[in-house]
């Protein structure tokens, strides 16, 4: 019974009619033992460790322990040829002589598994016709026998193959075979999370619409130029009136047109040491060039050139035309936030000339700046003066119909300005550092809403705060909850922090993270997805739940990257008992697939934009109704 219950927990893979199991033959209790031992040792290393290779050596190793004088060793295939990923008992020489192996029906046993899809189990490489093209090596290492078994990362995608070679003639026990079973089972496990978890890393890195670097990678390219002392010239690349494309035609048509653009200037800009995008209608080229002013005209000819051609879409045609503005190191110590402002700066300053389609970073181009300073200016006064407002956007419950909790989403009505947006204000109150006085106000707005509601006996909803970096430390952050924990609503608030900001901070906020969970208010890790969470660092965060970034939302229905790193994101979630969001849920579709993917909670404008506190209320005592 114990040997059925082993049996189970695993794919069965198919017998090698060319050696029958043994019917005498069963598993002892000391041997279903080994293998639940191997299995727990090997899956508290897949939990804990994000080094792939590492688990797989250790699961080599292990094998090896549990079927003495015999080698353990993994192969991929590409390309319909395998090449050894892990045999830490394999000399280099073995490893070369094995590498380039083509499957077929004298290619050994691990030939013959990618060659015929089922396990190979070879007694005798002397004597078995399988091993008729690898005798050379059979011989020179004197290897007798060699059991191999297909290792899957899905249930039809053949991957490679573990196997455990002898250095004894020597036929598989009914034991050995639930060893291989075990071991090319976990081995698949350990890939296919390798393999969803360089998704993640690219997500990080990478624009999964036009497939080009993004903005955090552009960041981190300008940085090493920077400190290897490289001579270059950044041009940041605007498209002009691509909202009317939206607007017009569609998100769809939209897409394609982006897409287009960067296949175009990756193609058409040749001389570039990268191409990026980095924001919706905005691309980033950079180049490797002394700053002289022909480079800077050569390179807006030839952006002009290659988007000259008409876009077409769904029987319409479009002419896109781009300004760029060019700007490149003055002195060494430009940090790249500066350079890429004084590159937003002149494409800006391009956009609104009517010369040309392109201009260099100047002083003269301080207006901008000087407009931001008067901005900054008329923050303080908004705080004084109560020009802000706090809007709520309903979380919902997986089914949509229940509202489960709000996020506080401040905005800024300027006397003059009109409605301003949190994206602009918010990182001026950040380096101005009046931020702390913005979320101390976002508090008091939603102590004040709450109340509203105990008193007119309608249900009470958690409400998420956003917080930023900059105001994450324990005076502020205890200043906050005891304004809180005065009105008894600590179990009525959620705190969000982003998770860029956590990862790089990981070591110091731990802390703090622990103390605001012991004192009721939850946490929330926000635009998760746009970077990339250390799993190590991640089990360490006393969260209660993870957002997952509208980015990655937008797509989920139709593109199959953002859709298996949704369902990595939930897996990974489940495994750490953490509650996930999705963020922009746009569409009933988005909502019915969220919800079978076992997203707990939704959010987006399929159910509500941002809408006053009144609106809000009526919003949920329609809900509960």
């Amino acid at each position: 019974m114990v040997d059925q219950m082993v049996s189970k927990s695993f794919i069965q893979l198919p017998e090698d009619p060319l050696c029958p199991t043994d019917p005498s033959d069963s598993l002892s209790l000391e041997q279903i033992e080994l293998l639940l031992q191997l299995q727990r040792d090997v899956l508290e290393d897949i939990v804990f460790s994000t080094d792939a290779n590492g688990v797989v050596e250790k699961i080599c190793y292990l094998a090896e322990e549990l079927l003495p004088n015999s080698v353990a060793s993994v192969m991929l295939l590409k390309d319909n040829k395998l090449d050894v990923y892990c045999a830490p008992s394999i000399s280099k020489e073995g490893i070369e002589r094995l590498n380039g192996l083509q499957p077929g029906p004298n290619a050994g046993s691990c030939g013959n598994v990618c060659f015929k899809k089922t396990p190979a189990f070879v007694s005798d490489t002397f004597t078995d016709d399988r091993w008729k093209d690898l005798m050379p090596i059979a011989e020179d290492f004197n290897l007798r026998a060699c059991w191999s078994v297909p290792v899957r990362t899905e249930v039809d995608e053949l991957v490679g193959t573990f196997a455990l070679t002898s250095f004894e003639t020597r036929a598989p026990s009914l034991f050995h075979r639930r060893l291989l079973d075990t071991c090319g089972f976990l081995i698949g496990i350990v890939l296919k999370r390798e393999k969803l978890e360089k998704r993640l890393v690219d997500a990080a890195y990478y624009d999964s619409l036009t497939q080009l670097s993004n903005r955090k990678k552009l960041q981190l390219d300008l940085q090493g130029y920077i400190e290897e002392g490289r001579e270059f010239v950044l041009a940041f690349i605007g498209l002009d009136r691509f909202k009317s494309v939206n607007d017009t035609y569609g998100h769809e048509t939209g897409d394609y047109v982006l897409s287009q653009v960067a296949k175009r200037l990756s193609s058409g800009c040749g001389i570039a040491l990268g191409v990026y995008r980095i924001t919706g209608d905005e691309f980033a080229v950079v180049i490797e060039s002394p700053q002289f002013t022909d480079a800077f005209i050569a390179l807006a000819a030839q952006i002009e050139t290659v988007l000259a051609p008409s876009f077409s879409f769904n029987d319409a045609e479009f002419f896109i035309r781009a300004c760029v503005g060019f700007t490149y190191p003055l002195d060494e110590l430009d940090s790249v936030a500066e350079l890429m402002k004084r590159a937003d700066t002149a494409m800006y300053a391009a956009k609104a000339s009517n010369e040309q389609n392109f201009a260099v970073f100047s002083p003269a181009m301080a207006d901008k700046v000087q407009e931001e300073l008067q901005l900054e200016r008329d923050l303080h006064h908004a705080i004084n003066n109560q020009e802000f407002e706090v809007f709520y956007q309903p979380i919902m419950d997986a089914d949509g119909k229940v509202v489960h909790s709000l996020e506080a989403l401040i905005r800024w009505h300027h006397p003059e300005k009109g409605m301003i947006s949190p994206l602009v204000f918010i990182p001026l109150a950040e380096e101005a550092g009046l931020i702390p006085k913005v979320s101390t106000f976002v508090v008091g707005q939603v102590i004040s809403f709450l109340n509203e509601l105990k008193v007119a006996n309608i249900p009470l909803c958690r409400v998420s705060i956003n917080l930023s970096g900059r105001e994450f430390n324990p005076k502020h952050i205890n200043e906050l909850m005891s304004v809180i924990e005065e009105h008894d609503l600590m179990h009525c608030f959620e705190f969000e922090l982003l998770e860029s900001y956590l990862m790089e901070n990981a070591e110091e906020v731990i802390s703090l993270l622990n103390s605001i969970r012991k004192r009721g208010i939850s946490i929330a890790i926000d635009d998760f997805g746009t970077g990339y969470s250390s799993l190590s660092y991640l089990k360490k965060f006393p969260v209660d739940k993870i957002k997952i970034d509208q980015s990655l939302i937008k797509d989920v229905v139709f593109d199959a990257n953002d859709l298996a790193i949704t369902k990595a994101v939930v897996a990974m979630a489940r495994s750490l008992n953490l509650k996930v969001v999705a963020e922009g849920v746009e569409t009933g579709s988005h909502s019915e697939l969220l919800s079978e993917l076992g997203v707990d909670y939704l959010q987006g404008f399929v159910f509500s934009k941002p809408v006053t506190s009144a609106e809000v209320t009526t919003y949920i005592e329609k809900s509960f109704s």
